[in-house]
C-alpha cells in the first residue's frame, strides 16, 4: 500500500500543514479514539495533542486496531484529515484489505517504511511538518527510537496540536520508561482488548478495561470544504 504523491513531496509544499492550520492546531482538547470503549477509560476520554504510548507485547496486542479507529476518527471529523503511518521497512504489518475493514480512507493516509535506523528521523520531520492530524508509528522490538528522541516527537506534537501514537514493545522485561504524555497498556484477547492506564501527565492512572473492537464512539459529522 503506497501514497499517491510521496512524502517528500507532501512535506516540501506544505500544503497539508496550511489546511491543517485552520482544522486542529490550535485545539488543546483531547480528540475522541474511535472507540466509545476505549474513550470511557482515558483520562480526558480520548487522546490528547502529544504522545500516547500503546504498549503491548512485541508491539501487537491490539495496537494496530486503536490506532486506525483513531486515524479513522480524525478522518471523519474532517474531509481535508490526512494522518500517517510509520513502520520500519519489510515489517509489513500494514496491509490494505485491514485499512479498509477500518474505515479508514487510503487517499488520506500517507504510509512510510524507512530503514530501521532512518525511523527517529523520518518520524521527526512527519510531526514537525504539522501536516497530520494523527501519526502513527509502529516500533515493536526495533530500537529506531530512544528517549531523546520522544522528548523531542512530544515537544512537536504539543506545538503542532498532533496526535502521535506508538505502539511499543513497553510490557517487555527491561523496557526503559519514555517521557509520553499517556500511556496504556494492551493485552489482546479473543473478543476484546484488555487495557490499562499506567501513565499519565497529571498522575490519573490505574483505569482499566475491554474494548470491543466495533463499538465506534459518536462521530461529530464530517465538515463540508467550503468551495
Amino acid at each position: 500500500m503506497s501514497a499517491a504523491v510521496s512524502l517528500d513531496a507532501l512535506l516540501q509544499s506544505g500544503a497539508l500543514g496550511r489546511v491543517r492550520k485552520g482544522i486542529f492546531a490550535s485545539d488543546p482538547r483531547a480528540r475522541s479514539s474511535g472507540l466509545a470503549d476505549l474513550d470511557r477509560v482515558l483520562p480526558d476520554r480520548g487522546f490528547p495533542p502529544g504522545i500516547t504510548e500503546l504498549a503491548a507485547p512485541h508491539g501487537m496486542g491490539g495496537a494496530s486496531t486503536i490506532a486506525l479507529s483513531a486515524i479513522q476518527a480524525a478522518q471523519a471529523r474532517d474531509k481535508r484529515v490526512h494522518c500517517a503511518w510509520i513502520e520500519p521497512r519489510l515489517s509489513g504489518t500494514l496491509h490494505a484489505p485491514f485499512v479498509d475493514r477500518m474505515g479508514v480512507s487510503r487517499d488520506r493516509l500517507v504510509v512510510v517504511r524507512p530503514p530501521p535506523e532512518a525511523l527517529a528521523r523520518v518520524a521527526l520531520e512527519v510531526v514537525d511538518s504539522g501536516a497530520f492530524e494523527v501519526v502513527a508509528i509502529r516500533i515493536g522490538r526495533a530500537r529506531g527510537l530512544d528517549a531523546r528522541h520522544v522528548r523531542k516527537l512530544a515537544l512537536l506534537a504539543e506545538e503542532r496540536g498532533g496526535i502521535v501514537l506508538i505502539a511499543s514493545d513497553g510490557t517487555s522485561s527491561g523496557w526503559r520508561a519514555w517521557p509520553v504524555t499517556l500511556r496504556i497498556e494492551l493485552h489482546r484477547a479473543p473478543s476484546f482488548i484488555s487495557v490499562k492506564v499506567t501513565r499519565d501527565r497529571r498522575g490519573r492512572t490505574g483505569a482499566t478495561g475491554h474494548v470491543v473492537p466495533g463499538h465506534e464512539a459518536p462521530e461529530r459529522p464530517a465538515r463540508d470544504v467550503a468551495p
